[in-house]
């Protein structure tokens, strides 16, 4: 495929290079079911998701984040649960199944922020570059972190207050419990929120502990990220939290 026909003005380049100084740039393959899928009808596209690379996984998602809420959340499962966790146990199977479950949240946790960053980085463009090995070397360094963690200390790890100064009632809890428990917990918590927007900003606050918003208008906030004001920023972590807390009983 020669340059002019790869060149797509709906398909950004990728911007991050090799330590080489080699240019990122995505498989032949790759542009070509982004390009098929892109002239596909969106309420088609969980149809054809089975059959499609990871890398194209990345960047619809990446694509279709403000246009079609629903259609992104099914296609951040399908790539989350479907196509990562198996490249993650796989990775940690040696491990007891309550670590492993850890390694998975983490892990999962980390492709989660990367695909809803706001700003391309080397970490994210990975992804699209080449996924499965960049969710093993994720994987594999969550797990060089989980054996220098003291015995019996827990492994989640989310803000335990807000911007405010008051307790976050369920990282208090999540402390209190052994690993094993807080994974299950954190997971069903999780599970609960439906509203892919809440989700993302409690992740965004909790577990990444970004400011809900700043005076500093070139700090990194949940505001930003979500291009929300502070109070709708606030109100859908507060959304979040009152359902995970449900959830699991607080």
């Amino acid at each position: 495929m020669d340059e002019s026909f790869s060149f797509d003005s709906r398909i950004p380049e990728l911007t991050s290079c090799t330590p080489a100084g080699k240019r990122y740039k995505r498989t032949v393959v790759v542009l070509e079911e982004i390009r098929k899928m892109l002239d596909t009808a969106m309420d088609l596209w969980l149809n054809e998701a089975a059959g499609l690379k990871n890398e194209t996984l990345v960047f619809l998602i990446q694509y279709v984040r403000r246009m079609d809420g629903d259609l992104h959340g099914r296609l951040m499962n399908i790539l989350l649960h479907a196509r990562a966790v198996p490249i993650i146990e796989k990775r940690a199977s040696s491990l007891p199944d309550a670590d492993r479950d850890i390694i998975v949240m983490e892990v999962q946790m980390e492709i989660y922020l990367l695909l809803m960053a706001e700003t391309p980085s080397r970490s994210s463009e990975a992804l699209e570059l080449a996924f499965a090995q960049a969710v093993r070397r994720r994987t594999k360094d969550a797990i060089g972190r989980l054996n220098h963690t003291p015995s019996g200390q827990n492994h989640v790890q989310i803000r335990d207050d807000d911007d405010y100064g008051r307790p976050n009632q369920l990282a208090l809890l999540l402390q209190a419990e052994s690993p094993m428990v807080a994974c299950e917990l954190s997971l069903k918590a999780l599970d609960a929120v439906e509203d892919d927007e809440a989700r993302h900003a409690w992740m965004l606050h909790c577990w990444a502990k970004l400011p809900i918003h700043s005076k500093n208008s070139t700090e990194d906030t949940v505001c930003r990220r979500l291009q929300v004001d502070p109070r709708r920023a606030k109100y859908l972590v507060e959304k979040a939290g009152k359902i995970m807390r449900a959830a699991i009983g607080l």
